[in-house]
């Protein structure tokens, strides 16, 4: 049992859980589930939970203790435990910040490690293959997707509309 790993996942992903929990008490919920679809957003959060985990139950009881692995969870946990923060503040300042992104971004890149120290283990196919959810989720839906459908409230519209949306100056609707 890889016992660092274990205390790791359990201490900072309660704080993520709680920083989550937090950030849904705030007026402007909607503008942080309008970017994607919930009928993608949900099927995407369920398997990423569920890639996340079997990686963490591999990594901790039948995988070899690595200290890089301990390092990239870390690494995924430091972007994680930021997001809610950082989007508050957003919310609060109502202006789309860096620190979001950048939030966003070291998750993606903590996953993007996990991936390539998955790979190392070919004889462990789903490890691989949960890994490689954890950086479609973390990169293509969170970091790109989301953030720049992002938008707040009172100020400027998402970079790329999908329609519906209307234009807050001028009323009229994207196409």
């Amino acid at each position: 049992m890889y016992v660092e790993l274990f205390w790791l996942i359990l201490v900072f992903g309660i704080c993520v859980l709680f920083s989550y929990a937090n950030l849904m008490n705030t007026n402007a919920l909607d503008s942080l589930i309008k970017p994607i679809p919930l009928k993608v957003w949900i099927p995407s959060m369920v398997f990423t939970v569920a890639a996340f985990v079997y990686m963490s139950i591999q990594w901790i009881w039948h995988v070899p203790g690595d200290a890089r692995v301990l390092g990239m969870y870390a690494i995924i946990f430091a972007g994680a435990v930021s997001w809610a923060p950082m989007t508050m503040d957003a919310l609060h300042r109502e202006e789309k910040t860096f620190s979001v992104a950048l939030s966003l971004w070291v998750t993606a890149s903590g996953s993007i490690g996990l991936l390539v120290l998955s790979c190392n283990h070919p004889d462990n196919p789903l490890l691989i293959a949960a890994s490689a959810w954890l950086v479609v989720h973390h990169v293509f839906v969170d970091a790109i997707w989301w953030y720049t459908r992002w938008s707040i409230p009172g100020s400027s519209t998402p970079l790329f509309p999908m329609g519906g949306e209307k234009d807050k100056y001028t009323n009229a609707e994207y196409i």
